[in-house]
C-alpha cells in the first residue's frame, strides 16, 4: 500500500480549490458583465430574450456536464490506475460525442426554430431578438460544450492554473 503524505494531499487540494474558484468567478463575472452591458446598450427588451435563452443553455450544459465531466472523472481513475489508453478513449469518446451533439442540437434548432421560439418566447415582441440570440448561441454550443470538456481535462491533467486562464481569457473575449 502507497502511504501518502498529508501535506502534498492538502496542498493539491487547496491548488486545485484556489483554481476552481477563481474559475467560477471570472464566468460569474463575464455573466453579470453581459447583463450590464446588454441592458444598457441595447434595451432590457435584449437582456429578457437573453434571459428566455435559459432552458436551451441548461440543455447544452447538462449534455457537456453529462458527457465530458463524466467522461474526465472515468479518465482520472484511469490516469490514477496508471492506465493511459483507457484515460484517452474515455476522452476521445466524449470529445467525439460532443461534437455530435452539439451538431445536432445546432441543426434542430436551425431546423425547429419557429416551433423553439414560440414554445419559449410568449412575448411577440421579444421573439426577434430572442431568435436572433439562440441562433448565434446554438450555432456556437459545440464551442461552448468542448470548452467544458477541455477544461476538464487540463485540471485531470494536474495543471488548474491553464483552466482558470483559458476561463479568464474566454471572458475578456467575451466582453470584448
Amino acid at each position: 500500500m502507497v502511504k501518502r503524505n498529508p501535506y502534498l494531499v492538502k496542498k493539491a487540494m487547496s491548488h486545485f480549490l484556489v483554481a476552481t474558484i477563481l474559475t467560477m468567478a471570472a464566468g460569474q463575472i463575464g455573466v453579470i458583465i453581459d447583463g450590464i452591458i446588454v441592458s444598457h446598450l441595447v434595451g432590457p427588451d435584449a437582456l429578457s430574450a437573453i434571459n428566455l435563452y435559459t432552458p436551451i443553455s441548461l440543455l447544452v450544459t447538462s449534455f457537456s456536464t453529462f458527457l465530458g465531466i463524466g467522461a474526465t472523472i472515468l479518465a482520472a481513475r484511469a490516469i490514477g490506475e496508471r492506465n493511459k489508453t483507457k484515460a484517452e478513449g474515455f476522452l476521445s469518446t466524449a470529445f467525439a460525442s460532443l461534437v455530435v451533439v452539439g451538431a445536432l442540437l445546432g441543426i434542430a434548432a436551425y431546423a425547429f426554430q419557429d416551433s423553439v421560439v414560440a414554445a419559449i418566447c410568449k412575448e411577440e415582441r421579444l421573439a426577434v431578438p430572442f431568435r436572433s440570440y439562440m441562433l448565434v448561441m446554438v450555432g456556437g454550443c459545440m464551442i461552448t460544450m468542448l470548452n467544458s470538456l477541455f477544461n476538464e481535462m487540463v485540471c485531470i491533467d494536474g495543471h488548474p492554473q491553464v483552466a482558470t486562464k483559458s476561463v479568464a481569457v474566454s471572458a475578456v473575449c467575451n466582453i470584448v
